[in-house]
């Protein structure tokens, strides 16, 4: 009766990997590593489903051609899901080993088939405790540093995989028996605990990446939603949504927050002489330049087209015109001739409020606004402060 029920173990968990890949089904339009990641896993559960569930068509004593098909397809399966659970954990993966592997899972047993059963069971055991190691080994980031607490249990579970693969190898190897159907040469006691992992495993470790693939892209739309995509730096949406807290946290540091627009002068004839190409570029080396002149505790925004909006803490008005003079040097002295195809020479205009305790932040930025049309009308290259601040 063990044998069937271990054979019913093996079914179960062929029946869990396909319908693990019908769930990962649902995960939401994954792109780049983590629609490779899927697609390597899908494979990997249809092939290990159609490997592990094809003996339900083989009696309860299945031959030799059964057994080497358990044994390809779970090696095949397991193979493509530690590259694909690699390429979710941002390892670099090869194709051509890839491919290796793959060649060897298939050929390894099949070779071995050839000098009796015994001698490919002992190859198959030993190959899944290699790529059980290698499942882990790709892994290691999720235990490490896991992006999710479902990055984590899926680092856990092969760690556990790995681990029965090892001690269901060591026993295998010293077995000196007849080769038993279901290729489980391990003390009787535990047999019904393995039956058990290898049963929820796949549906398990499915159902994990689901909710991890899940997770990223849910972090993809937030960064989408608060990272501007040219310069790095925060969206408008995002500095508003932050203004409060950031204001709350420097009151604990620094008295008051200074509000500075800055606009780069007459970017629109580097759009219109050299293109839009070049501008973009050159957004962007201003938008680093900025950044590397600000403290880590301020925020810096896009806030709309060549214009951007930085909140720091300061320690009163003569504070925040240091810094919009730091801010304003840092794009006049910039190498603009090295960092873009054109020869620029850019500078900016910089208006600067203090914002006060009783009024709002779109206050406080209709004063900078008004501050930045002065510093533009009055020659540009210049900062200007708002007349509440003054």
């Amino acid at each position: 009766m063990l044998p069937i029920d271990m054979l019913t173990a093996y079914m179960l968990c062929g029946a869990g990997a396909l319908v693990g890949a019908g769930i990962l089904q649902f995960a939401v339009s994954p792109q780049g590593r983590a629609a490779e990641a899927m697609r390597l896993c899908i494979w990997a559960f249809v092939v290990l489903g159609v490997g592990l569930t094809h003996i339900a068509f083989a009696g309860p004593m299945p031959g030799p051609l059964n057994m080497l098909g358990m044994a390809v397809g779970t090696l095949t399966g397991l193979v493509l899901v530690a590259f694909g659970l690699g390429r979710l954990a941002g390892e670099r993966v090869s194709w051509p080993a890839m491919a290796a592997v793959l060649a060897l899972a298939v050929a390894a047993p099949t070779v071995a088939l050839g000098f009796g059963l015994m001698p490919m069971v002992k190859t198959f055991v030993t190959c899944l405790a290699l790529v059980s190691l290698l499942a882990l080994g790709m892994v290691r980031r999720f235990l490490h540093a896991p992006p999710s607490p479902a990055a984590r249990l899926i680092g856990l579970a092969m760690v556990v995989l790995a681990a029965s693969c090892l001690a269901r190898a060591g026993w295998t190897l010293g077995y000196t028996g007849s080769p038993l159907p279901h290729m489980m040469h391990v003390p009787v006691q535990l047999q019904p605990l393995l039956a058990v992992l290898y049963g929820v495993m796949p549906l398990l470790v499915a159902m994990l990446l689901l909710d991890t693939v899940n997770a990223q892209l849910r972090d993809q739309l937030r960064d989408r939603a608060t990272v501007d995509e040219l310069t790095g730096t925060l969206t408008r949406r995002a500095l508003r949504e932050r203004a409060a807290a950031f204001v709350a946290q420097g009151h604990r540091s620094r008295p008051e927050t200074a509000v500075l627009m800055i606009d780069l002068d007459h970017f629109k004839a580097v759009n219109d002489r050299w293109g839009h190409g070049v501008g973009d570029i050159a957004l962007r080396h201003a938008a680093r330049s900025l950044q590397q002149s600000l403290r880590p505790d301020t925020l810096l925004s896009r806030y709309g087209g060549e214009e951007f909006v930085a909140m720091v803490p300061v320690d009163g008005l003569r504070g925040a015109r240091l810094v919009a003079e730091r801010l304003r040097l840092a794009v006049a002295q910039a190498p603009w001739q090295e960092a873009t195809p054109a020869p620029l020479a850019l500078t900016a205009s910089v208006g600067v409020s203090l914002l006060g305790a009783d009024e709002s932040l779109d206050q406080a930025l209709q004063r900078a606004d008004e501050a930045l049309y002065r510093a533009k009308r009055d020659g540009r290259n210049q900062v200007q402060v708002g007349l509440r601040a003054a």
